[in-house]
């Protein structure tokens, strides 16, 4: 079927080229986000917001644009360090695993990292879409750009950016010999060693590259049993082959391999005797009497536990310059597996140990066509297709030896799912007179679910007793337009005003095998309203763009308890409620007169609330008076589930406020160039638990990075550079990743402490 729908754009595509009276020329987009050097002022940034290279202040897009050399001078190894480099933007690593990303913009976002949940904030790399916030925390070594895009993306980039899309590409070959490396050791036992290498083949007709990273150091968390030990322990290589063919064909594969055998992100235990919100406490806390956190949250008490985490990916990029445009597909298979046990108890008994085993394979491409016609017509094109496959096996192993059962006997849970999807989109931009430009499009969408699960009781001697199980299938379509109005007042200042919609997946619940607790649910959507205005003022001395939104998010997905004939009750994603948000965006720079300093920052509040949520949150076991039933009951062996309003609980991981400053100096000292950088962040307190437990109240946090260096040009085209930097230069801590378990355990992720060290980098 999706063969026809291919078809069907490339006979539309000819079908334009023979209409009368109607002149293309070609829009060759280039492989990645560059930016325009400037003597005047700031320089120009082109990006690929829209799936074309457009100026950042002429895209009538919420976008910004963060500088790989900036990432550098923060000492960065992932994107968590994009966080306070962009407006209305949380993102952290997630329990369970180094590659986890939780990710939020504007408020809208996804805690859980299972695979078969998907992402509300899409991250591309190099064209692909990523189909889970699983193994999205990608590491930013050699990296060409990076793009936010704030608010749903629905149109041109599809479903799951709700919250809006991270892009990024990769450093292409260049086609010359050459390469650089870089070298860090830090406290902690931080040791990264980086290269890189360019090997022109054929001229600048074949051109090969490859790049590799090693990245460790130490967990910065002790481990009651085992004292320090290894933290991260990361391996990823990329080799890429870039081919011209003619002048009007080039081809782009590559191919990349990661290992990454880390600690499984230690948890620290945060189970208590009960609050106002869970009266009940956890039992390793009233029963065993481990009441966390330890050592004010610089030990946790479980058994250290190492990933064994292997991805390969493989994309192909094919651009043809046709006379009607240029047509672009991009293609990609990706491949992971992944041995997880992991100590979820946090504590030193044994309580809940559990050991999780992925395999996941994606399969995905795109062809969409960029085109002008004549002058006041631009317009893009495409379709869509993508398929994954996720088999997850989880075995509880502790819970019932510790309640009194036989020696290794354990809860075993087998589930599995396979996804197929595919669309057609296309957006235009039309000319209108007095400097004004109109932009529609929309996007259909087809996405079709098969799920499988079954839970086992394994007792050594008899083996494993079926519990339960439960399978079932789904389809859901979607149509997400867009429609928007920009207008050019000046050469250097824009307004614009933009609707758009976005969707997120229905599913399935991952971790269960019950017909009552499987699903499905169905999708969710966002619609939203944004003006904005983009500026260049005082000679381009100053960049100054403002973003205000209005956004309705309907049939949201939310955790909840209901009744399982099979277990009693299930926590399982139910659309559940409604939210409203709204906001407004602010962001700078500024060439100060002081030369080679230049001074940029963002500013953001953000107003995020329930307008309905009725469910119950608290399970037949727990009861808190102050609710207020908005719902028939429903009796249930332990107890009455009840469903009460919630709408007056803060939205998870939606501060009212935040901000990031930062300051760049570079100058001409002796041989070479002194270049000296500092970044500060800080935003409001936010709730990171559904029911806004105060144990997951994280609390407003700055965080001040510094970094100083020196580089020298050597002969020829060889350069050295060393740099001295802090991450965290203030040392202010606090608890991620918070969650509970309940009746167990209560756990979350001590966030980094101050760490600092020295990279020596070079190039030829």
């Amino acid at each position: 079927m999706i063969g026809k729908h291919m078809q069907m754009v490339s006979t539309a595509a000819m079908a334009l080229a023979l209409l009368p009276g109607a002149a293309f020329a070609q829009t060759r987009e280039p492989a990645v986000s560059t930016a325009a050097d400037s003597a005047d002022g700031i320089p120009e940034i082109v990006v690929t917001a829209r799936k074309r290279a457009e100026s950042q202040q002429t895209v009538p897009v919420a976008v910004t644009a963060v500088s790989p050399a900036m990432l550098e001078a923060r000492a960065a190894t992932n994107i968590v360090d994009l966080r306070g480099q962009v407006p209305n933007l949380l993102i952290e690593q997630g329990y369970g695993n180094t590659g986890n990303a939780i990710i939020f913009i504007r408020g809208i976002g996804v805690q859980e990292n299972e695979r078969f949940i998907d992402p509300a904030v899409g991250v591309v790399v190099d064209g692909v879409f990523l189909g889970s916030s699983r193994g999205a925390l990608v590491n930013t070594f050699d990296f060409e750009s990076v793009e936010v895009l704030r608010g749903p993306q629905g149109t041109l980039f599809g479903k799951n950016t709700t919250g809006g899309v991270i892009n990024i590409r990769h450093t292409t070959p260049q086609g010359e010999f050459g390469g650089k490396f870089e070298v860090t050791l830090g406290n902690y036992n931080r040791q990264d060693y980086k290269g890189v290498l360019n090997v022109p083949l054929m001229g600048d007709r074949l051109a090969f590259r490859i790049s590799a990273a090693k990245i460790g150091d130490d967990y910065y968390v002790r481990s009651l049993q085992a004292g320090r030990v290894k933290g991260v322990d990361i391996l990823d290589v990329t080799a890429s082959l870039k081919a011209k063919f003619g002048d009007n064909v080039d081809a782009l594969l590559s191919y990349q391999h990661q290992y990454d055998k880390s600690l499984t992100p230690a948890t620290i235990n945060l189970s208590g005797t009960g609050n106002a919100v869970n009266p009940g406490g956890e039992i390793v806390c009233t029963i065993l009497k481990f009441c966390g956190p330890f050592d004010g949250g610089d030990t946790f008490g479980g058994t250290p536990y190492y990933n064994h985490d292997e991805q390969n990916n493989v994309t192909l990029e094919v651009n043809w310059s046709t006379p009607i445009g240029q047509l672009t597909s991009v293609s990609s298979y990706r491949k992971a597996t992944n041995r997880q046990p992991s100590d979820s108890d946090s504590v030193p008994a044994n309580v809940f140990g559990v050991r999780r085993d992925y395999d996941f394979n994606q399969k995905s491409s795109e062809l969409r066509l960029n085109s002008q016609i004549g002058s006041h017509v631009n317009l893009t094109v495409g379709g869509f297709y993508f398929a994954d496959d996720i088999a997850l096996r989880q075995d509880i192993v502790d819970l019932i030896p510790f309640f009194g059962g036989p020696a290794g006997a354990q809860v075993q849970i087998r589930t599995a799912q396979q996804r197929s999807a595919w669309a057609l989109f296309a957006e235009t931009d039309i000319k209108l007179p007095y400097n004004l430009n109109l932009t529609a499009g929309g996007r259909y969408s087809s996405e079709h679910k098969n799920f499988q699960g079954a839970g086992f009781t394994y007792i050594p001697g008899l083996g494993a007793l079926p519990i339960a199980s439960a399978s079932d299938s789904r389809t859901w379509t979607d149509f997400s337009p867009k429609a928007g109005l920009n207008w050019q007042a000046t050469p250097r200042i824009m307004v614009y005003y933009s609707f758009s919609k976005g969707f997120r997946s229905g599913g399935f619940n991952g971790r269960t095998f019950t017909p009552a607790a499987i699903g499905p649910y169905n999708p969710e959507s966002v619609h939203q309203h944004e003006i904005g205005f983009k500026s260049d003022l005082f000679g381009r001395h100053l960049r100054l763009n403002i973003a205000a939104f209005i956004t309705g998010y309907s049939n949201k997905q939310e955790q909840v308890i209901q009744a399982d004939p099979v277990q009693g009750t299930s926590t399982v994603t139910a659309n559940a409620a409604t939210a409203h948000m709204r906001g407004i965006e602010g962001e700078f720079t500024w060439r100060a007169p002081l030369r080679g300093l230049t001074l940029s920052g963002n500013l953001s509040y953000l107003d995020a609330h329930y307008a309905d949520f009725c469910a119950d949150l608290d399970g037949p076991l727990i009861t808190n008076p102050a609710e207020r039933a908005c719902a028939a009951p429903t009796l249930v062996s332990g107890g009455i589930l009840q469903p009460t309003n919630n709408s007056a609980l803060k939205l998870v991981r939606a501060p009212s406020w935040s901000f990031g400053i930062n300051g760049d100096y570079t100058a001409s000292v002796g041989p070479g160039e002194l270049h000296a950088f500092a970044s500060y962040s800080r935003s409001a307190s936010f709730y990171q638990d559904l029911r806004n437990d105060p144990r997951g109240l994280f609390p407003a946090l700055g965080k001040l990075d510094a970094s100083l260096g020196y580089n020298w040009e050597l002969s020829g085209k060889r350069r050295l550079g060393i740099t001295a930097f802090v991450r965290n230069l203030t040392n202010d801590r606090a608890i991620s990743g918070f969650a509970v378990a309940p009746p167990y355990v209560a756990f979350g992720i001590r966030t980094e402490p101050r760490t600092f060290g020295v990279t020596l980098s070079g190039g030829f």
